[in-house]
């Protein structure tokens, strides 16, 4: 995004030196968008963004839209095309409702598919919170963490 001046502005959020040096480094370290896991790629993006101190919601909207495949943009065409819709929390929001897990079948896959085989025991534990995401609370941990 080279050719922004200090001075620029969008959408009345003035960018800063800092946050315009830092748009040319995430670029190339933001991964494809994961279908199979869009909780862990925010994540890795937001690790990418914090580390280029890159804060500005509509830049890191902007960003992600290029690592994003067309079959998957086609569920967010509308916060594309409408610029008042164009933050990042518009986009994660609505790609977890659409690629996240449901929290039944987390529950589901919680349930059936963890057989402690070679792991140990805190190594499935791990697991089975992984896939509870919030339907296992601190208590449980505690309990058997």
């Amino acid at each position: 995004m080279a050719g922004y001046s200090e001075t620029e502005e969008t959408k009345g959020q003035r960018r800063g030196p800092q946050e315009i040096d830092a748009y040319q480094g995430p670029v190339s370290r933001i991964p494809r968008f994961w279908r199979n896991n869009p909780v862990l790629w925010f994540a890795t993006c937001e690790a990418v963004f914090s580390t280029s101190k890159v804060t500005s919601s509509t830049v890191k909207f902007q960003l992600l839209i290029p690592n994003i495949d067309q079959e998957v943009l086609i569920h967010v065409q509308d916060l594309i095309t409408d610029p008042l819709k164009q933050t990042y929390e518009n986009l994660k929001a609505r790609l977890l409702q659409t690629y996240g897990e449901s929290e039944n079948l987390r529950i589901k896959r919680l349930s059936e598919e963890n057989p402690l085989g070679d792991q140990t025991p805190s190594q499935l534990l791990r697991r089975m919170q992984q896939l509870a995401g919030d339907c296992v609370n601190a208590e449980f941990t505690e309990h058997y963490g």
